[in-house]
C-alpha cells in the first residue's frame, strides 16, 4: 500500500500509476477478479485500490452489480484522462529506459482515406523513419473517434465530423463527393440534374457512422427530399461494383472513382447548384503527449498535397 499523506481531518492516499492502471484494468474487464488476474495481484488488492480512489475523489466510480461492474459518469471521466496519463507515463518510461530506439505509432484512417491518401502519407513517414513500428486500423469515422478517445490510436485521418471536444481535428486535405451512376442510367447522358429528381432514385451508400453517408444524408434532409436507400455497405469497392451494374446511384469521393470514370464504367452526375466539398481531418487526443514519431506523422500529413 502506498504511504498515505496525513491531514487533520483524515487520511488521503497519493494517486499513483498503480491506482490508475488498476482502475483502467477494472474499467476494461468490468470485473475485479479478472482485473486482478491480469495485473498478477489479489482481488482484495484491486478492491482496496479502487476504494482508495473513490475515497480520494469523493465519488463513486463503479456501479456494482452481482456479476459485472459498470462505470459511473465520474468513472467515465476518470477513464478518459487516466488512459492519457498512463500512456504519457509509459512513453516517458520508454524514453528514460532507452526503449524508444524503435519508435512506435498507431495510425487510423476512415475507408475513403485508407483507400486513397493514407498509404502515400505512410510511405513518406517510413522513408523518414525506417525503423518505425507502425500499426494501422481502417474503419468509419465514429469508430476512429472512439479509438482515439480510448487511446487505442495515436492519430487518425477521417472524412467525417468529430463531435467530441477531447479530440483535436485539423482540416488538412481537400476532398469532394460526387454522384455517379452506371453508363446505362438515364442520368448518364444529362449535363446536370435538379436535386428534386434524386427523390425517386435508388441509392447505394456507406454504413451508419460513415462521414460520406452523413454528409449526403444531411444534404437530402436539408432539401426535404426522401432518401431511397437500397444498399448500405462498409466496402467502397462493393458500392462501386453495384453502381456499375446499375443497382442505383452512389455518392463517393471523387478520388475513389477516377479510374472508373476514365474507363466510362461510371458516369458523373452533376446536381444543379450543389457542390459537396469537404476536408479530411487529422485527429488526435487533446491530452496526447506527442512522441517524435507522432510529431513527424502530423507534419507529413499536414503537408500532403495529393
Amino acid at each position: 500500500m502506498e504511504k498515505p499523506i496525513l491531514y487533520k481531518k483524515g487520511v488521503v492516499y497519493l494517486v499513483t500509476m498503480r491506482h490508475l492502471k488498476t482502475f483502467l484494468a477494472v474499467a476494461e474487464t468490468r470485473n475485479m477478479s479478472e482485473a486482478a488476474a491480469r495485473l498478477y495481484v489479489s482481488q482484495p488488492t484491486v478492491s482496496q485500490t479502487i476504494s482508495e480512489l473513490e475515497k480520494l475523489y469523493k465519488v463513486k466510480l463503479f456501479e456494482r452489480y452481482p456479476k459485472e461492474l459498470f462505470l459511473t459518469p465520474a468513472g467515465e471521466l476518470l477513464r478518459a484522462h487516466a488512459a492519457c496519463v498512463a500512456d504519457s507515463f509509459d512513453q516517458l518510461s520508454e524514453l528514460m529506459q532507452g526503449a524508444a530506439l524503435r519508435p512506435a505509432l498507431r495510425v487510423g484512417g476512415t475507408l475513403t482515406v485508407g483507400s486513397t491518401v493514407l498509404c502515400p502519407i505512410l510511405d513518406e513517414l517510413r522513408a523518414a523513419l525506417p525503423d518505425i513500428d507502425l500499426s494501422v486500423q481502417v474503419d468509419n469515422t465514429r469508430i476512429m473517434e472512439q479509438k482515439l478517445l480510448q487511446n487505442e490510436l495515436d492519430a487518425a485521418i477521417v472524412e467525417g465530423s468529430i463531435r467530441r471536444e477531447e479530440i483535436v481535428a485539423r482540416p488538412i486535405i481537400r476532398d469532394r463527393l460526387i454522384l455517379v451512376c452506371a453508363a446505362s442510367h438515364p442520368f448518364a447522358g444529362r449535363t446536370e440534374v435538379e436535386a428534386e429528381e434524386l427523390a425517386g432514385e435508388s441509392f447505394l451508400l456507406r454504413e451508419q457512422g460513415s462521414g460520406t453517408r452523413a454528409l449526403f444524408e444531411d444534404f437530402m434532409t436539408g432539401r426535404r427530399l426522401p432518401l431511397n436507400l437500397k444498399w448500405a455497405c462498409n466496402s467502397t469497392t462493393a458500392i462501386k461494383q453495384a453502381a456499375i451494374r446499375g443497382y442505383g446511384l452512389a455518392v463517393l469521393s471523387e478520388r475513389l472513382v477516377r479510374e472508373e470514370l476514365e474507363r466510362f464504367e461510371l458516369c458523373r452526375v452533376n446536381v444543379h447548384d450543389c457542390a459537396w466539398d469537404r476536408a479530411f481531418h487529422l485527429c488526435y487526443h487533446r491530452n496526447k503527449v506527442p512522441t517524435s514519431a507522432l510529431r513527424r506523422f502530423i507534419e507529413i500529413a499536414a503537408a500532403y498535397g495529393g
